[in-house]
């Protein structure tokens, strides 16, 4: 019985590093071959000598030669690595070469094929060469390891979690470019349309227009009468020059009485009539002679009665192209043959 514990001694000091070793997985360690011929070896070092699809080696070759002699390999090792695909390669300060050797995905084999060691000895005349093949390196092939199973749900509600206050900024500033841009391309469709409409009008449909926006500011009512009179007779001049080319906003009364009387698109009397009400507006404008609302709707009532006493031009004529123009001279000929 004495002779017995000391046995169960020993096998419970054995248990546990025989458990940890099963329950470890198998690691593989590194693989090392060594061959020579004529006092020249190569050292060949596969780590780790194992390898999973996933996984990569790395390849060392060694040379080892006597100091006169200088041992080659070869220039590339992308046909010596069977099911091994060559991602990289430097040299070390000792002139080992290192490749990193990836697994090609459904390679059958996986193994370093003999390849040739060539060296010369430079000490002897002439120099003495020679060569020798190594032979093949097998790697081990490792299953892939088995992913570890999702862990069970918890039956968790999702919760919220509010933005950053970062993530608030940039929307806020995106919103507000947005809702600009749009307020900029309305404002632009708005003043388009109105350019289109005030292109279609005639010089007395749009000056009447303009005679009306003034009227609704009410600038003598608020005692603004310098305002009323200089916008007033701007409403006039731009008229004149829409409708008779006469450069009227920007010439003075008295140039532009001398330029109505040359041009002859204003009969004499309508001329002086224009000149009455622009030399009463300059007392206004100029001299600050004082003035009251019923003077001001005076002027107002006479530039309104010019405006409404013009004759609209006569349209201009539609151009046709050449299909109308040939379909207006066959009408033409139609009609003459009729007769």
């Amino acid at each position: 019985m004495h002779a017995i514990r000391p046995l169960f001694r020993i096998l419970a000091a054995a248990v546990p590093p025989l458990a940890a070793a099963v329950a470890s997985p198998v690691r593989a360690e590194a693989l090392e071959r060594r061959f020579e011929r004529d006092g020249v070896a190569v050292v060949v070092r596969v780590e780790p000598s194992a390898v999973t699809p996933d996984g990569s080696v790395e390849l060392t070759l060694r040379t080892a030669a006597p100091a006169s002699v200088r041992a080659s390999l070869p220039e590339s090792f992308d046909d010596r690595a069977e099911g091994f695909a060559v991602s990289g390669s430097f040299v070390d300060a000792d002139g080992a070469l290192h490749l990193n050797l990836s697994p090609v995905p459904g390679a059958p084999r996986l193994r370093l094929r003999p390849f040739p060691v060539t060296w010369e000895d430079a000490s002897v005349s002439p120099p003495r060469t020679g060569w020798f093949a190594t032979e093949p390196v097998d790697v081990a092939a490792l299953p892939m390891p088995e992913r570890p199973a999702a862990a069970p749900a918890h039956g968790l509600e999702p919760a919220f979690v509010w933005p950053s206050w970062q993530t608030v900024l940039r929307a806020t500033l995106f919103s507000l470019a947005a809702l600009a841009g749009l307020g900029a391309l309305v404002w632009f469709g708005v003043r388009l349309a109105r350019l289109r409409r005030l292109l279609k009008m005639s010089p007395r449909q749009r000056a009447l227009l303009e005679y009306d926006g003034l009227m609704r500011r009410d600038l003598p009512g608020r005692g603004l009468f310098k305002d009323f009179h200089v916008e007033l007779t701007m409403v006039v001049r731009r008229y004149l020059e829409r409708r008779y080319g006469i450069r009227a906003p920007s010439l003075t009364t008295e140039e532009f009485l001398v330029a109505a009387k040359d041009s002859d698109a204003l009969p004499p009397p309508t001329v002086g009539r224009l000149g009455a009400f622009l030399e009463a507006s300059d007392l206004v404008k100029c001299a600050g002679v004082q003035t009251s609302v019923e003077a001001s709707a005076k002027a107002a009532g006479t530039a309104r009665a010019y405006l409404l006493a013009e004759t609209e031009p006569p349209p201009e004529p539609r151009r046709r192209g050449r299909a109308g123009g040939r379909q207006a001279r066959r009408a033409a000929a139609r009609k003459e043959a009729s007769k």
